[in-house]
C-alpha cells in the first residue's frame, strides 16, 4: 500500500523545531527574565508565609491565587474553571470554620454534633480538613499539566507545604477550643 502524507516523524521533528525556536526566543528576551524573576520571588515569599504561623494569613494568600487563577484560566483554558470555582467555595468554607474554631463555646457545640467516627484523638475530621486535602491533591494534579515548568512546579509544591502548615495550624486550633493537649497528632497530618 502506497504511503500518502508525512511520515509521523517528520512531522514530530518539525513541530519541536519550532516549538524550541520560540522556546529559545522566549529565554532570551526580557520578558523571560522577568518571569523567572517573578517566580523566584513569589517561592521566597510563599516560603516566608509558611513560617508566619498565622492560619488567616496562608488561608487569604491562596484564596488570593486561586482568584487570580480564575481570572487568568478563564480567557485561555475554560476547562479548570469547574475546579477553581470549587477551590473557591472550599476556601469560603474553609474562612468560616477558622472562625468558628477560634471560639471555643461554639466550636465544642459545633464538635459535639459529629459522629465519633469523624473524630481522631477527640480532633473533629471536618470540613476544613477535607478541603484542605482537597486543595492539596488539586495543587498536585496541576503538577503533571503538560509544559509547567519546574519553577511553577517549585510554587505549586510550597502551595501545597502551606496548606499543610495551615492544616496544622487549625487542628492546634481545634486541640485548643477543646481543651486538648496541643501535640503533633501525625495520623492525621496526612
Amino acid at each position: 500500500m502506497d504511503q500518502t502524507g508525512f511520515p509521523a516523524d517528520t512531522i514530530i521533528l518539525s513541530l519541536s523545531a519550532a516549538d524550541w525556536r520560540h522556546r529559545q526566543e522566549l529565554e532570551q528576551s526580557n520578558v523571560f527574565e522577568k518571569y523567572t524573576k517573578g517566580l523566584k520571588k513569589t517561592l521566597l515569599v510563599l516560603k516566608d508565609l509558611q513560617k508566619s504561623d498565622d492560619i488567616d494569613l496562608l488561608v487569604k494568600v491562596e484564596a488570593s491565587l486561586i482568584s487570580m487563577e480564575r481570572s487568568l484560566y478563564a480567557k485561555n483554558d475554560p476547562s479548570v474553571l469547574p475546579s477553581l470555582n470549587a477551590a473557591v467555595r472550599d476556601f469560603e468554607d474553609i474562612k468560616k470554620a477558622v472562625d468558628v474554631v477560634k471560639s471555643p463555646k461554639a466550636y465544642i457545640a459545633a464538635a459535639n454534633t459529629y459522629r465519633s467516627n469523624k473524630k481522631i484523638h477527640g480532633v473533629v475530621i471536618d470540613g476544613c480538613h477535607e478541603a484542605i486535602n482537597g486543595h492539596v491533591t488539586r495543587l498536585g494534579n496541576r503538577m503533571s499539566a503538560v509544559g509547567i515548568s519546574i519553577p511553577e512546579k517549585n510554587i505549586l509544591r510550597q502551595r501545597q507545604e502551606n496548606m499543610r502548615q495551615a492544616k496544622k495550624l487549625y487542628m492546634d486550633l481545634q486541640r485548643k477550643a477543646l481543651g486538648l493537649p496541643l501535640e503533633t497528632d501525625r495520623g492525621l497530618e496526612r
